[in-house]
């Protein structure tokens, strides 16, 4: 008897068939034909084909009914674009009927409709009758998303929803309702198995759950054990419920010299490029300034390291002050790399109306015949991924600070002192001067050595090292 992995039927009764999914575990396989839960909380790690299948799930719903609405749907319009859609019309080629690459959606034989819609703006759902949806990164979305938003327009429809993502350190929602899916226990994941569980008391709900290693390369699953700290293995390649630390930086320990020699191992090199990451305020401006190198001994030998030498917390400031002051300060130096926070590209100083804060950096630097090259991204990374690839190298001290450098010891300041709020996954910011400067710093790091595997970079060719 086929699967839904090898074969769907049409509105029009007519066989098409679609290439299997291979290679799957037995809980995949069982999570990928499982049609009798109407809710699926499904909490598996990094790149372990979580996605994939549900996907996949989706497409089979969407060829066996006619004229219903599924939506797939992400955090923010960026994140759901980027996962849904050119896979979306890659899958659905052979049997749309129409596709908007403005609107999102594609139209199927039959008359059903896909759409891929980011949840940042609740409102893109609302007013609808919705038969389904399949929201990846669950976890990261805001906590009244599900209750006020998501669940009132499947009632009309009795409209299912899968509901997959990493665990959210933190998240207190998002555990209650995978512990109400699996009936008030979440059952501990095995190896090469999985884990799987149900609601005995409301059949619609059920848990999947499994680790990355099930599927990744036993090499690649030891290089991510080498370059990510215990902590966040646990939680993004085995999706692991931890508890929160208060403190941010959990694994910021102190300064860290290997031999004592201060001068050698952090220090200003002229000959080399400058790498900056900033974080654009009116007030404070910051930013951090160090040199990308491989470690030619100690723990980390022929690891590359981000060694900081200079850092800036500067109120009342603007952008062209930043940079003229850095280039006055490191004048020696020609080429500068730049990787800032996102804002900066749309965001206007009060010095400077209509010129963005990019523009006005890049333009300091080129009247005083510096190269700046901008590491310019879509948009911010989630502050929970520039977190955890922060602590991550802050776990194997490949992220190192000049000690007595006046301008670090903000920086410092924010590793020691930066908690979450209490009971929650969010930044405690009641004291407005944290967090600017290590965010800076988190910029930089997430770019070069990001947690996500999707995301993993040859740096090579970005940096002279």
């Amino acid at each position: 008897m086929q699967t839904v992995s090898e074969m769907f039927r049409n509105s029009y009764d007519t066989l098409i068939p679609v290439p299997p999914l291979k290679n799957l575990t037995p809980m995949q396989d069982r999570y990928l034909n499982d049609e009798s839960h109407r809710f699926m909380m499904v909490a598996a790690g990094r790149r372990s084909r979580k996605t994939l299948i549900g996907k996949r799930k989706t497409l089979c719903r969407a060829l066996e009914n006619k004229k219903v609405k599924y939506f797939c749907g992400a955090p923010t319009y960026n994140q759901a674009k980027k996962i849904f859609w050119e896979d979306l019309k890659a899958t659905t080629r052979a049997f749309r009927t129409y596709k908007s690459d403005s609107d999102l959606f594609v139209r199927l034989l039959g008359g059903t409709e896909i759409h891929v819609i980011g949840l940042d703006e609740p409102s893109r759902i609302e007013g609808i009758a919705w038969n389904g949806c399949h929201i990846t990164e669950f976890a990261d979305c805001k906590p009244e998303t599900w209750s006020s938003h998501i669940r009132p327009v499947l009632a009309d429809t009795r409209g299912w929803a899968i509901l997959d993502g990493v665990p959210e350190p933190g998240n207190i929602l998002y555990k209650e309702m995978i512990k109400y899916a699996c009936g008030g226990t979440i059952p501990v994941t095995q190896p090469f198995y999985g884990a799987f569980a149900e609601n005995p008391d409301n059949p619609d709900w059920c848990f999947y759950s499994w680790f990355s290693s099930d599927v990744l390369p036993k090499k690649e699953i030891e290089e991510i054990e080498k370059t990510t700290d215990p902590k966040t293995y646990r939680v993004e390649y085995e999706g692991s419920f931890e508890n929160l630390e208060p403190q941010v930086y959990y694994n910021y320990k102190g300064d860290y010299y290997p031999n004592g020699n201060l001068d050698r191992d952090i220090m200003y090199n002229k000959d080399l490029p400058i790498v900056m990451g900033f974080d654009f305020n009116v007030n404070p401006m910051t930013a951090v300034l160090g040199h990308i190198r491989t470690a030619v001994e100690g723990p980390n030998k022929g690891r590359q390291e981000y060694l900081l030498f200079k850092g800036y917390y500067l109120e009342n400031s603007n952008t062209k002050s930043l940079c003229e002051r850095i280039i006055t300060d490191f004048n020696e130096t020609d080429i500068f790399y730049l990787t800032p926070c996102q804002s900066s590209s749309s965001r206007q100083t009060v010095a400077d109306i209509g010129v963005t804060d990019l523009r006005i950096a890049r333009n300091v630097f080129a009247e005083h015949s510096k190269v700046l090259h901008i590491r310019k991204r879509n948009e911010n990374p989630l502050v929970k991924n520039r977190i955890q690839a922060e602590n991550a190298m802050l776990f194997h001290r490949r992220v190192r600070i000049k000690a007595g450098e006046q301008g670090l010891k903000f920086l410092i300041r924010d590793f020691e002192g930066m908690q979450y709020k209490e009971g929650a996954s969010d930044l405690d910011l009641t004291d407005k001067k944290l967090g600017h400067i290590s965010a800076a710093c988190d910029y930089v790091v997430e770019y070069f050595w990001p947690i996500k595997l999707e995301h993993k970079r040859d740096i090579s060719q970005d940096i002279y090292i």
